[in-house]
């Protein structure tokens, strides 16, 4: 599940590692006074599992539109 989370500020350095050392290896991008991180996740709870990690450095989290896939029956 490929994944874009944009943060408040820059993202600590120590908390890319943290993600590394848990097989989560981020794209990291630094853009005007926000963080971008891309990738790709197992599944939702990796996906929920990163967010509690960038949570828990205190960065803010930025609103994203949510695109809905085209489910076709």
């Amino acid at each position: 599940m490929p994944y874009e989370v944009r943060l408040c500020g820059r993202l600590p350095q120590s908390a890319v590692g943290s993600m590394r050392s848990r097989s989560v290896d981020p794209g990291v991008r630094g853009e005007r006074r926000t963080t971008v991180l891309t990738g790709t996740v197992a599944h939702q709870a990796a996906l929920r599992a990163l967010l509690e990690l960038i949570r828990g450095t205190g960065a803010g989290l930025l609103p994203l539109p949510v695109r809905v896939a085209d489910v076709r029956a």
